[in-house]
């Protein structure tokens, strides 16, 4: 971007830290920059630029704008007309990772538990050996929260309801039946 020039400042994540101003995945783009007339319109003359050097059209309807909380009402209107991109108050999940964590950390988390019901469930446990539940418990179920766990400290009290669910389904145990192979 233009970052060396000073025409976008970024985002200061630390004081001895240089600003980020933008992340590049393989079809994901996250720009930072402050609310300012002058860097919104080079934000939209870079994506110009990009569109020309690249030949292709980017879909602006896919584009979604969040502000600071900092940023007056009034402001963050006027910015949202000059980009034409949705306005969202969160980004929700990116790349299956809540984008922020406040409030209650057993709602943030829940599709974790809801990730692993369903791919528990997806497998018939009548057809499985124990060595076969053992595999899937290892290799795919317990990827889900140690994905997660890279990024975010999970609270004990999911983790344990994971455990439940691994024990329920290597022993072969559905709701409050108590079942021993």
């Amino acid at each position: 971007m233009r970052k060396q020039r000073k025409k976008i400042h970024g985002l200061k994540i630390g004081k001895k830290v240089d600003a980020i101003s933008h992340l590049f995945f393989a079809d994901d783009s996250l720009l930072f920059t402050r609310a300012t007339n002058e860097e919104v319109e080079k934000v939209m003359e870079s994506l110009s630029i990009y569109e020309v050097a690249s030949g292709q059209k980017l879909n602006m309807e896919k584009f979604e704008i969040s502000f600071s909380r900092n940023i007056e009402q009034e402001n963050q209107e006027l910015l949202q007309r000059k980009l034409t991109f949705k306005a969202v108050e969160k980004h929700g999940k990116y790349l299956g990772l809540p984008t922020g964590v406040s409030g209650s950390k057993k709602i943030v988390f829940k599709h974790i538990q809801d990730r692993l019901l369903k791919k528990l469930k997806g497998c018939n446990e009548g057809f499985l050996s124990h060595v076969g539940r053992e595999v899937l418990i290892k290799a795919i179920a317990q990827a889900i929260p140690t994905y997660v766990m890279q990024y975010f400290l999970i609270p004990m009290r999911i983790l344990n309801e994971g455990e439940s669910m691994y024990r329920n389904f290597f022993w072969g145990q559905k709701k409050e039946e108590r079942k021993m192979v």
